[in-house]
Order: C-alpha cells, then sequence, then structure tokens
C-alpha cells in the first residue's frame, strides 16, 4: 500500500517473542462507557482482546451517567480478572456546546475536554497513545504525547459527512473543509493511520494524509462465527424477517428500508426490525405507524443481537456513507445474506459480492425490487449466505487484533531507536 512502506517493514522485522514494553496502552474514546456505535463498540473489543493476553490499558474518557463526580478528575484502576492485563480509566470533563448538546446526546455520544495536568498525569508512562475519537481530547492528547515523547497512532472512524448529516450541514466545501482540518490537526499530526478499510485509507490519501497508513478491519469476534445460522428456519405464520442494525440517524437511512417494505409485493408478510440507537428513533416509529408496516425499533443486548441475526431471513443495509460497515461484516459472519447499497461513498458495498446482494442507492423502488426478487428465490438467499460466510474468514477478530498488537510493537521499537519524531 502506498505511504505505508516504512511501517510494513517493521513489522515484517518483529519477532514473536519481541520484548518492547508498551507501558499502558493509552486510547482516547469520549464516549467509552456508551456502546452505542461502531468505533467504542471496535475499541471496547480490541482492548478487552489485547488484555486478554496481558497487555494494560489506560482509557481516556468523560464520565456517563452513573459515574461518581470523585472519579471523574483521577484515574482508576479496575482489575477485573487478575489474569487480563490492567485496565486504568482516566476521566475528563463533559464538552458541552451550547446549540449542538441535544444531537450530540440524541447520537448516544458524549464529548470531553481536556485538562493539562490532568492530561500529562494520563500520559506519563505510556507505551503508546491510540486516538480512536479525533476531537478535542483526541487533539490535546496527540499535543501532550508529543511533549512526552509518546508515540502515536490515530484510528479513522469519523468521516466529515457523519457529522455534517446529522447537523443538516451537508455541503461538499464544508465537507472537504473538515477532512482539512482532521488532517491537519489529527491524522498528519500521528505517526501512523489506521483506516478500517482501503477506501478509508483512500480517502484520506487523495486529500494529502502524509503519514503512513494501515489498514486494519474491525473484525468479527469468534461468537459471531459460532453462533451462525445453520439453515433457513421453519415459521408458522409465514413471517419473513428483515433485520438491519446500526446508528438511527440520517446516513444510515432507515427510512429508505421501511419506504421500500412498503412497496414491496410481500409487505403484508415481511417483519422488519430494527437494532440501534440515534436522534431519528421517534421520526422512524412515525413512518413505520405512516406507511402501516410490521416493525420494531429497539437496542439490544449483544446476546439479543446474535439472536436476531440467527433468526433473521435476511440483512440489510442502506447506509449512503460507511468506513466499513461492522454490522454488514457480523451478518455476514453469522451465514446471513446481506442487500447492502451501491453507495460510491461506502465501504460497505465490497461486501455485496454479486449483483443481487445490492440496490441503486437512495432507491426505494430498486431496494423493493430486489428484497421481492430474495423473498422469491430462497435457494439463491442460501447460495449469497454461504458465499459471505467463506469471504468473511479473512475478517476474522484474532486476525485483525494480531495485525493492531504487530502495528504497536512496530511503533513502539521505532520510538526507541528514535527513528518516530
Amino acid at each position: 500500500m502506498s505511504n505505508s512502506s516504512h511501517a510494513n517493514n517493521a513489522v515484517e522485522n518483529i519477532a514473536p517473542e519481541s520484548a518492547v514494553d508498551l507501558g499502558p496502552i493509552c486510547v482516547v474514546v469520549d464516549p467509552w462507557d456508551l456502546p452505542f456505535n461502531g468505533t467504542v463498540v471496535s475499541s471496547r473489543r480490541f482492548v478487552n482482546a489485547l488484555r486478554n493476553q496481558g497487555y494494560g490499558f489506560r482509557i481516556l474518557s468523560c464520565p456517563a451517567e452513573g459515574v461518581e463526580p470523585h472519579r471523574s478528575s483521577s484515574i482508576d484502576t479496575n482489575e477485573v480478572d487478575s489474569r487480563q492485563g490492567r485496565l486504568e480509566r482516566c476521566y475528563f470533563p463533559v464538552l458541552s456546546v451550547p446549540g449542538v448538546n441535544r444531537i450530540i446526546r440524541g447520537m448516544k455520544v458524549l464529548l470531553a475536554r481536556s485538562k493539562s495536568e490532568q492530561m500529562r498525569q494520563a500520559l506519563t508512562g505510556a507505551g503508546i497513545l491510540h486516538v480512536q475519537f479525533p476531537f478535542f481530547l483526541g487533539y490535546a492528547a496527540i499535543r501532550m504525547a508529543r511533549s512526552l515523547g509518546v508515540p502515536v497512532i490515530c484510528s479513522f472512524h469519523v468521516q466529515p459527512e457523519n457529522l455534517l448529516l446529522n447537523l443538516g450541514l451537508d455541503f461538499r466545501w464544508l465537507r472537504e473543509l473538515l477532512y482539512k482540518v482532521f488532517i491537519h490537526f489529527i491524522y498528519n499530526k500521528a505517526d501512523m493511520v489506521i483506516a478500517p478499510s482501503q477506501f478509508a485509507a483512500d480517502e484520506l490519501l487523495k486529500r494529502n494524509l502524509q503519514k503512513p497508513v494501515e489498514v486494519v478491519s474491525n473484525g468479527v469476534p469468534d461468537e459471531f462465527f459460532q453462533a451462525m445460522r445453520s439453515a433457513e428456519h421453519d415459521s408458522s405464520d409465514d413471517t419473513f424477517r428483515v433485520l438491519s442494525v446500526g446508528r438511527l440517524s440520517g446516513e444510515k437511512q432507515q427510512a429508505l428500508l421501511i419506504e421500500a417494505i412498503a412497496l414491496s409485493e410481500h409487505c403484508e408478510k415481511i417483519s422488519l426490525e430494527l437494532v440501534g440507537a440515534g436522534p431519528n428513533e421517534a421520526k422512524l416509529k412515525a413512518l413505520i405507524s405512516q406507511k402501516g408496516i410490521k416493525a420494531s425499533v429497539e437496542t439490544v443486548s449483544n446476546d439479543e443481537l446474535l439472536k436476531r441475526y440467527r433468526d433473521a431471513d435476511l440483512f440489510v443495509h442502506c447506509g449512503m456513507i460507511e468506513l466499513e460497515g461492522m454490522s454488514v461484516v457480523e451478518a455476514m459472519a453469522m451465514g446471513n445474506a446481506v442487500l447492502v447499497s451501491d453507495s460510491i461513498d461506502s465501504a460497505a458495498n465490497v461486501f455485496a459480492l454479486d449483483d443481487r446482494a445490492k440496490f441503486k442507492a437512495g432507491d426505494p423502488k430498486d431496494l423493493s425490487l430486489k428484497l421481492d426478487y430474495l423473498i422469491n428465490h430462497s435457494s439463491e438467499r442460501m447460495l449469497l449466505a454461504n458465499k459471505n460466510r467463506n469471504f468473511i474468514q479473512a475478517y476474522r477478530h484474532e486476525t485483525c487484533v494480531a495485525k493492531l498488537l504487530g502495528l504497536y510493537i512496530a511503533l513502539a521499537e521505532q520510538s526507541n531507536d528514535g527513528l518516530v519524531d
């Protein structure tokens, strides 16, 4: 991959028994305690997997409801299992942005603001800083890490399009301005950037990213492969279950799916399950009532989510903007047939393994036709499901964790050798 050879060479030279001291790996995830979006879920999975290998972490975040105020300005240690690596929490004050707070909270996301001495305490002794949320706390953490000589990795999880669509400000010039801001103040200040897909890497490279970029998928944990659907399930009431998982916000386009189902020749037999949280929940429920379709909108536990995947006849993802598409990958691992948008602004369309698995972006009529086709051809759904499961083997979480760890060690060794700025 262009722009990443330096990091790759370092990884190739790492011995498995490398003894480099990573210290606590500091991770910036402002809403760590609110696991309602892909960035938080992915970050938690990587941290838990590496803690199980004995690596210690310090999470830089802001307190959610229920966190005691006296802990919000100090480092708190939480060792649930002595066999795991140490987990420390450093809580920063919640950022308040008048006029935007309602939208931020509707997205189930909180942002933090930094305090200089607290940030110095948080990063002292750290082996790596990994910024997952590229906002005010991440920016302050990068500046402090530079002053302390701590190497920095940033992940590209947040597209400007995600922010602007939810603010009702989807102007191309503003989108490009935000990219410039993120790249200048966050990604070009890192030693290495991680993108969840080649599409995501290319979005940064074509906008003048100067630092090495590596593609590391968010990956799929083993539980999704182990809990796969065994076969087409029987339904005594002839119900066809359609599942869609994701943040309930404009760019995910759940309203398009509701409209498509209302147009379907099989509308009466389709039962739609929308799983997620977000600012559009009330609007989606109102649209469901208006269209008169059978549907539910709710958040569920991880165990219940696995059951929903397992029971679904078809997984549909209408998102126009995706840097990877975690829910699509999970559905494929579970053995689901998937139907995704062909949006050129989404990495998820690479998971449409043939034309039967994709529809024209933003077109409810085409989506309805594709739905009807797959409902009418159960054998083709099974063929797609089998193709999906074979394809997605390369996205197993353990493979992605190993690659991330290799990059951590490579960067730490470069820092020790004086090769990192």
